[in-house]
């Protein structure tokens, strides 16, 4: 998701947690200023598109800073917690366009932001913090600047070998499936790429594709889709899988891992690689 257009910071009213109560919870200025979030209804009633409402809201907070959208989150999710329902509603678009399989860090920011707030507010109750914690730590796996985390690939001819052995000073990590479509349509554009190639013939970027789903034999019934100067290899044991050394939450995945093993690019797109390379 894109932001798409960006107008007045949001005005939102303190109001007390009232979750038990469900009294109106209205804010009296802001984005929000015609939305009861006590009052369900809105939400089944398609007519309102409270769904698209809340994709222009992220869109209207996209470019504050992390102070002020704290704030910003703060008072939402007071809001949000004025009713169960809403509040299970409005979790799950956040979670929809901020945790989407892959997105900016921007966006990866914001999200990381709300989850903050979220399990930190007395509105909410423990057990309702679960998930939140859960996709913090996702969050945290691989953060750009971080070391990447290593793990032992293994190539066709059986051959075992580490993620952090690679001599090279830029190492694109491609975690993909040769039979999923959206990956045999990146695998062409990077194919393609004149950057990537040149980089490659220079050496100084590695390509390691790596395999991390269940069938190896179609894997194996596919090794010549791939160029001959990738590294292309297989998780046996689904280690990265099992043990959540990588979040993966849909494939293709990429990352861009640097000379001293840093990570420069998370779980983003190709083209994202494609503009950082050529800088």
């Amino acid at each position: 998701m894109k932001a798409l257009s960006f107008i007045l910071p949001l005005l939102l009213t303190i109001c007390a947690c009232s979750s038990s109560t469900h009294e109106h919870c209205t804010p009296s200025n802001g984005f929000w200023k015609d939305y009861d979030f006590c009052d369900t209804t809105m939400i089944t009633d398609a007519s309102l598109d409270v769904e698209r409402h809340f994709v222009e809201y992220i869109n209207h907070i996209y470019y504050m800073e992390k102070d002020s959208l704290k704030n910003e989150f703060d008072e939402f999710i007071r809001y949000i917690s004025s009713c169960d329902k809403s509040e299970r509603y409005f979790s799950e678009l956040i979670e929809k366009y901020l945790y989407q399989p892959r997105n900016t860090s921007h966006i990866e920011d914001m999200y990381l932001t709300y989850l903050e707030c979220y399990i930190s507010s007395p509105c909410i109750s423990e057990e309702k913090k679960i998930r939140p914690q859960m996709h913090i730590e996702e969050i945290a796996k691989n953060a750009i600047g971080s070391t990447a985390t290593d793990f032992v690939y293994t190539l066709s001819n059986g051959e075992k070998h580490q993620l952090l052995h690679i001599k090279t000073p830029l190492t694109l990590l491609y975690f993909n499936n040769p039979l999923c479509e959206e990956c045999s349509s990146t695998l062409e554009e990077m194919k393609n790429s004149s950057i990537l190639n040149e980089m490659i013939n220079k050496g100084e970027i590695s390509v390691l594709s790596v395999y991390v789903d269940d069938a190896p034999e179609e894997w194996r019934e596919n090794l010549s889709h791939y160029p001959s100067n990738w590294v292309v290899a297989i998780d046996e044991g689904r280690h990265i899988d099992n043990e959540r050394l990588y979040s993966i939450r849909i494939i293709p995945s990429i990352y861009l891992i640097g000379n001293d093993k840093e990570v420069i690019l998370k779980n983003t797109t190709w083209k994202e690689v494609e503009k950082k390379l050529e800088k």
